[in-house]
């Protein structure tokens, strides 16, 4: 008979974890590396749906103690290159607008969870060490590990465009913690009628917005906004101003040009909540009888503050 006060060592449980990142063909190879990994470990998993969290995107929890609080969990962050992630899920249908405000919300939802101690990011150059990061944060040996799939995808120029002038940006800038400028596409807006924004609109008409959008969520901090915008020659008297709304006023700046030609509008914006969706209006202020206005670009620059 054996001896009741001896002890047994209990078998190693392995915890609950959190996946997150952008849908699509590398985080799904992220997720399957994990459950390969359990598998061949010998251990029992389950993965199920993380539907409490605020987060867009990959949201998963795998192990098999699922009653731990998610926010106190291993976390591994995948994140596919932007171009190829847009560009893959604009291959599943949908517009590529809609598509990038989801990534911006997944980018904005990490909120610096890739830095946590217990937090793993793996991005597509991390490839060929990704198993074996996975294992040590698993508490597993080191499996088989099929290499992560390779879909060739043709990236259309507006893809390209947001990605390289966008995504990107935003995307180094929130894993590396240090501001840079990035574009916001005037294609990401739109006009009135809820149609892609023209380089060119008509002004004559009531007051009213000429270009608003794109309800993405963008990187917290202090930043200039140059608007580079153009006027027709028979723009008059008319006055027009920008504005950053969050639901509440972020920032307003008003412009009355007078004549024809390029101008350049530069005004403040802080942002201090990224989860929150950003819409940028342009106004007429007043009814115009005509003219004509241009949008080329939009920059962002990050405010230094002083010493």
């Amino acid at each position: 008979m054996d001896d009741p006060d001896q002890s047994v060592p209990a078998r190693t449980v392995i915890p609950a974890m959190r996946v997150v990142g952008y849908p699509g063909p590398f985080s799904d190879w992220v997720i399957a590396s994990i459950a390969a990994l359990l598998g061949q470990a010998g251990h029992q998993f389950a993965v199920v749906n993380d539907l409490t969290d605020d987060h867009v995107g990959v949201q998963l929890l795998l192990g098999l103690n699922h009653a731990s609080t998610h926010r106190d969990l291993p976390i591994v962050v995948c994140l596919d290159n932007p171009d190829q992630a847009l560009q893959h899920l604009v291959a599943q249908g949908g517009d590529v607008i809609g598509h990038t405000r989801a990534l911006t919300a997944v980018i904005a939802g990490l909120n610096g969870l890739h830095r946590r101690p217990d937090a793993l990011l793996i991005r597509p150059a991390d490839s060929e060490s990704a198993a074996g990061r996975l294992a040590a944060l698993l508490g597993v040996g080191l499996g088989d590990i099929a290499p992560p799939p390779m879909p060739v995808l043709e990236i259309t120029p507006l893809t390209r465009q947001i990605a390289d002038d966008f995504l990107t940006p935003i995307v180094e800038m929130v894993l590396s913690g240090t501001p840079r400028n990035f574009l916001l596409p005037r294609e990401c807006l739109m006009c009135r009628t809820h149609e892609p924004a023209s380089a060119i609109v008509e002004i004559a008409g009531p007051a009213r917005p000429l270009y608003f959008g794109p309800f993405f969520h963008f990187p917290p901090g202090a930043w200039e906004v140059e608007l580079e915008l153009w006027f027709s020659h028979d723009v008059g008297d008319a006055s027009f101003a920008a504005e950053f709304f969050t639901g509440v006023l972020l920032s307003r700046a008003r412009m009355r040009p007078g004549k024809g030609g390029w101008y350049q509008a530069v005004f403040p914006v802080l942002i201090d909540h990224p989860e929150t969706p950003m819409e940028l209006r342009i106004w007429v202020e007043r009814g115009a009888i005509e003219g004509q206005m241009g949008l080329r670009q939009i920059k962002f620059r990050p405010i230094t503050p002083p010493p």
